[in-house]
């Protein structure tokens, strides 16, 4: 491990843009408000396609990435040409109901319930800090 030192002049130009950031920041967080249900319409407003990475994901056990992933694709195109919601669409297709229950496609396409690798990524960027953005 190397160690490395910085003198003050050399620190004061980074401290000075750190505290606008943070600054900055914080006039961004006062003003944020948090609207659940309108995260909930614009989530709606893809008619479930928003969360057709983890059909895919539920997919790729009994047909393969690779054969889910272009199944979904053919399925949203589906939704898209009828103006029928994706939820509707992919829930409704033989090829998916073949390999999963009602229940677990429902539950697939629930966006509250899935994150992708987010909780992955986050344990991977702290347990190897050079991982982090800009490094």
């Amino acid at each position: 491990t190397e160690i490395y030192t910085l003198s003050l002049h050399d620190a004061l130009p980074i401290l000075i843009v750190t505290g606008a950031m943070v600054s900055d920041l914080r006039q961004v967080l006062d003003g944020l408000m948090v609207r659940p249900d309108r995260m909930r319409r614009n989530l709606d407003l893809t008619g479930g396609q928003i969360v057709a990475e983890s059909l895919m994901m539920a997919l790729d056990e009994a047909i393969g990435r690779d054969r889910a992933h272009h199944l979904l694709i053919e399925l949203t195109r589906a939704a898209d040409e009828s103006g029928r919601p994706f939820a509707e669409v992919a829930a409704n297709d033989p090829r998916v109901a073949e390999h999963l229950s009602a229940d677990r496609i429902a539950a697939a396409l629930d966006p509250t319930r899935y994150l992708g690798a987010s909780s992955a990524l986050a344990d991977a960027a702290v347990a190897d800090p050079s991982l982090g953005a800009g490094t």
